[in-house]
């Protein structure tokens, strides 16, 4: 067997488990110089190995190439006592070189007590968004949780998660908020979801059982926040009703059920109440239905309510006429005023306060004219006589003063009463739409001078007379009218008579409308 003899150089020692060998293949009968630079901890010697081809190390203290066949005495023999020191140096060298690298916190920290956020090495301020939600951190990093944020004007919560509430929902202090999908809390807004419709106002407060008033309406939002729509809404011993878009309705009609209901101005609605208007007067029972098509009592007297819900006091049903007007549902026209007869007269010379005391009622006479071909004869005649006040079935026109006497009734009459003439005219309906004109005019008449309605009497009392009745009470004039008027037309077209009695049951009718 060849024997090769191999030199070993020693170089600068390390403290290190690794072996670095350079070793050039033993070549069969010649001497091959291997140099080995070991940084190892096992022994090293300046001894003279001798090696066979098979790699296998014989003799004492001897430095291994990889894969050497080393006995533990021979390792433990080899270390060099000055080996320490350069152990020593060599790992205060490695620990400067590490501390001169900058350190790498990416990501959450957690650092005493608090969390933080790094981007780069350095902490996150303000609002940041991580992963798709938004967190805050204050001027020092340190993340914020259950936190209000007010900023430009608006207010963000972030949640106990640290997580900014976005579209969503918060209660707290027995309310609740909205804060939008950009985070910012709504104030002063509607917000609209589930069919249902939500206000949330000052400081965010969603309005829960409360009204809201705007736009020249109001509104009422239930105990969940949602506004009442198309719904009845019960308090204070009322009913209100807010209809499409959440509008309570106030002064106006309300239909459902087969009846109509009525709502007043301050939205409540009408319960055991008459309602007067158009020229009529109408009865809301205790559950708030118009009556109608029946009779009722209230406050000790009776009403008859037709088709229309309009209301006639029973009594006035004594003459057909009467009734015919009341169940057709006849109405008066308006006054209107002409004044074509000046101020020839002063106030009334018969009462003691230059005020009338009376109503006269008068009839035309005349067949074959017109409201207005009487009118423009007084016009040209006032100085002979006059009225003050032309009534037919489709016209009241007052044509003089009120305040002053009219020349119609000769005197004392003319010295106490307002006069009017019923121009005469033809067929059922005419003649009960006059009455009803004439009755008209002379309840609004009675009413402006503060007078209540009653009949003509012999000793010169009574609010509402007619010619005749002066004729009868006071003198100086023979006139019978309008009784000869009344009694043809009413016996020609209802088959009955029609007097002053009769005539006041309507006047009394138009003058609790009045009041």
């Amino acid at each position: 067997m060849a024997i090769a003899t191999v030199a070993i150089a020693f170089g600068a020692m390390s403290i290190s488990t690794q072996v670095n060998a350079d070793v050039n293949n033993a070549v069969s009968g010649q001497a091959t110089t291997v140099q080995v630079q070991s940084t190892a901890n096992n022994a090293v010697s300046s001894s003279v190995a001798t090696v066979n081809d098979s790699s296998t190390v014989s003799g004492a203290s001897t430095s291994m190439a990889p894969n050497a066949s080393v006995s533990g005495e021979q390792a433990r023999s080899a270390t060099p006592a000055n080996n320490v020191q350069s152990e020593t140096t060599q790992t205060n060298t490695n620990l400067q070189v590490a501390a001169a690298q900058p350190a790498q916190n990416d990501g959450w920290q957690a650092q005493d007590g608090s969390i933080y956020y790094y981007r780069n090495g350095q902490k996150l301020t303000g609002v940041q968004t991580i992963d798709g939600a938004q967190y805050y951190f204050n001027d020092q990093g340190q993340q914020q949780k259950d936190y209000f944020l007010n900023k430009d004007k608006h207010t963000y919560y972030f949640q106990r998660n640290g997580q900014r509430l976005n579209d969503g929902f918060y209660n707290n202090w027995g309310h609740t908020y909205y804060f939008g999908s950009d985070g910012a809390r709504w104030d002063d807004r509607f917000y609209n979801n589930w069919g249902h419709t939500y206000y949330f106002g000052d400081g965010g407060v969603r309005l829960d059982d409360g009204f809201y008033n705007n736009w020249g309406h109001t509104y009422y939002f239930q105990k969940d926040g949602s506004r009442l729509d198309n719904g009845f809404y019960n308090n204070w011993g009322h009913t209100y009703y807010f209809g499409a878009g959440g509008i309570r309705l106030d002064n106006g009609f309300y239909n459902n059920w087969g009846h109509t209901y009525y709502f007043g101005s301050d939205g409540a609605r009408w319960d055991n109440r008459f309602y007067n208007n158009w020229g009529n007067s109408y009865y809301f029972q205790g559950d708030g239905a118009l009556v109608t098509n029946t009779n009722l009592w209230v406050d000790g007297s009776e009403y008859h309510a037709d088709w229309k819900g309009i209301l006639s006091p029973v009594t006035a049903y004594n003459n057909g006429i009467n009734r015919y007007i009341l169940n057709h549902g006849i109405t008066p026209v308006g006054i209107s005023y002409d004044y074509v007869i000046p101020n020839v007269t002063g106030s009334y010379s018969g009462t003691s306060n230059g005020r009338p005391n009376m109503v006269i009622v008068h009839e035309t006479a005349n067949p074959n004219d017109s409201i207005w071909g009487e009118i423009n004869y007084e016009r040209t005649h006032y100085n002979d006589a006059f009225v003050h006040a032309f009534v037919d079935a489709d016209h009241i026109i007052q044509i003089s003063n009120t305040d002053h006497e009219a020349w119609g009734a000769c005197y004392p009459a003319n010295g106490r009463g307002i006069q009017f003439e019923q121009v005469e005219v033809y067929g059922a309906w005419n003649f009960a739409r006059e009455l009803m004109n004439a009755a008209y005019y002379a309840a609004y008449k009675l009413h402006q001078y503060g007078l209540t309605p009653s009949l003509a009497q012999a000793n010169g009392t009574g609010t509402l007379w007619s010619h005749h009745n002066v004729t009868q009470y006071l003198g100086n004039t023979d006139h019978t009218d309008p009784d000869g008027y009344w009694s043809r037309n009413s016996w020609r077209y209802f088959g009955t008579g029609y007097s002053m009695g009769d005539f006041l049951q309507l006047v009394n009718y138009e003058y609790s409308k009045m009041n």
